[in-house]
């Protein structure tokens, strides 16, 4: 099986019908990443499943989206910094 990640975990399976279903998610995040299906003597049922390639998809989606969001901060922080310092040097 390809590698997902070491952050990602399960929740509690549940039964639906005669199969276990066992939500995949990213662990510090909370967030879904997809499902695993297993029969009711502990198969699991590749075609019904999400692939490792699909959980690994979700899973960055954040990652890349939180790089986003730290560049952009430390943009914003940098331009404040410019400012801050021009005020300053206004105000002696």
């Amino acid at each position: 099986m390809e590698h997902v990640g070491d952050a990602v975990a399960v929740k509690t399976p549940y039964r639906v019908n005669d199969h276990w279903i066992v939500p995949v998610v990213l662990a510090y995040q909370k967030k879904d990443l997809g499902r695993l299906l297993f029969t009711s003597s502990g198969d699991l049922i590749i075609e019904e499943s999400d692939s490792p390639a699909m959980l690994l998809e979700r899973a960055n989606e954040n990652e890349a989206y939180d790089a986003l969001l730290k560049k952009d901060e430390q943009y914003l922080l940098k331009r404040m910094k410019i400012r801050h310092k021009s005020i300053v040097e206004e105000q002696w």
